[in-house]
């Protein structure tokens, strides 16, 4: 992705400084500082110094760049803000965000946004000391806790919210059908956690190669499958890989119309939505906000679409930017973060736990063979808790400058 005219305007608004876009591409060792304009002298308040450990460079360089032009995006909404972004290069691996960690520590940053990639995570913690807050963009909720936040979109949560879509429509008779892999372990551990304390039962999980299932554990599979009849398959895996599962399954007996299946917020692609063999399969997709006005934004500045680390990327500095305007602390504590407020994101409401995990408000979308549709709303904890502070804390995503009071990829 290049960064476009209006892009080196805006960073040139934002930082005060004149840095072409080769230099800003190249010089990552001393990566700039990149400030909001300074608030008025009655409103001035320290320096909020946020250490960004993004990849800058190899091949997530874009992942990086988008989740740097929504953060400037976000401080450009509010020109009285006095915080300042430090980039630092995280590359891809723990030796690359270690360094970068350290160099963070060595620039006196009061916050940590990232790093990207679950395994880096640890080496990061290793190097932040404990009063500093670190706010990653994995999804991996096994590397939450302590002074840890994980903000990416979760599967756990995701696992749980199917379930209990499922247990309220009295289907407890649940088989998850998993990737024999790290991923899929995972979802399997909080799969059976779930159901063991929702519904009292053990759990009843088959692992598939993650290369593709073979044609004799799918034999073996429809035969179980054909006996017990569950009522309802979880298959949370989102390739192409999937879809052919899915499709020899029906091919050896296996009816949409006697079992349910259900998928991840991954399935939110053409590739499943406009597929005909999946009608009447469902899954979970963040609710949308304001979500089409970001979108519109994010791309009129930058003149390409926002990924899912884009919108993530802007509501955490939508968030940095209320706490610090209403705190007294310039480094955000973990009472602040987890307020029970939430926040309003670009695709709806979310918070954060004491655990480091992350909440948000989810919709089921019914797959049709074209435009998937809503099933029905969820009144989940997470949604009650949010409800009840609706009024509190809105924010205006048009790009007015209204202040407000508001696939970890591996």
């Amino acid at each position: 992705m290049r960064y476009t005219f209006l892009f080196l305007i805006l960073c040139q608004i934002i930082a005060g400084t004149a840095t072409s876009t080769e230099d800003f591409r190249l010089n990552f060792n001393n990566a700039p500082l990149w400030n909001a304009p300074a608030p008025s002298l009655e409103k001035a308040k320290k320096t909020l110094k946020v250490g960004l450990l993004i990849p800058l460079s190899g091949e997530n360089k874009n992942i990086g760049e988008s989740i740097l032009n929504a953060l400037l995006l976000g401080l450009y909404k509010f020109p009285d803000t006095n915080i300042t972004l430090i980039p630092l290069d995280s590359g891809a691996t723990e030796e690359q965000a270690s360094v970068a960690a350290t160099q963070a520590i060595n620039k006196e940053c009061d916050l940590i946004l990232g790093p990207v990639f679950s395994k880096q995570v640890a080496a990061v913690k290793r190097e932040i000391p404990k009063t500093i807050n670190i706010i990653s963009f994995s999804n991996d909720l096994t590397k939450a806790g302590d002074n840890t936040f994980i903000a990416g979109y979760s599967p756990h949560e995701q696992t749980k919210f199917i379930i209990q879509f499922l247990i309220n429509k009295d289907i407890s008779h649940i088989v998850g059908l998993l990737p024999g892999n790290a991923y899929g372990k995972e979802v399997a551990r909080i799969f059976g956690k779930t159901i063991q304390s929702q519904v009292g039962q053990k759990t009843q999980v088959y692992f598939y190669d993650p290369e593709g299932a073979s044609d004799e554990f799918l034999d073996k599979l429809s035969v179980v499958l054909q006996e017990d009849k569950p009522e309802a398959i979880y298959i949370p895996d989102a390739d192409r890989k999937t879809l052919t599962l899915v499709s020899k399954l029906k091919f050896k007996g296996l009816s949409l119309q006697e079992t349910l299946v259900l998928g991840s917020s991954d399935w939110n692609k053409p590739l499943f939505t406009n597929d005909h063999g999946l009608k009447g399969a469902l899954f979970p997709q963040i609710k949308m906000g304001a979500s089409d006005a970001f979108t519109k934004s994010y791309q009129d500045a930058f003149s390409t679409p926002p990924n899912l680390f884009a919108e993530l990327s802007y509501d955490l500095i939508m968030m940095i930017n209320t706490l610090y305007k209403k705190g007294t602390a310039v480094c955000l504590d973990a009472k602040e973060i987890t307020t029970e407020s939430g926040f309003q994101g670009t695709r709806g409401r979310f918070y954060f736990d004491t655990d480091g995990s992350v909440h948000r408000e989810y919709a089921l979308m019914e797959i049709t063979g074209n435009k998937p549709k809503k099933v029905q709303e969820q009144d989940s904890v997470e949604n009650l808790i949010v409800e009840k502070y609706r009024n509190l804390f809105d924010v205006d995503y048009s790009g007015n400058n209204n202040e407000s009071d508001f696939q970890d990829v591996d």
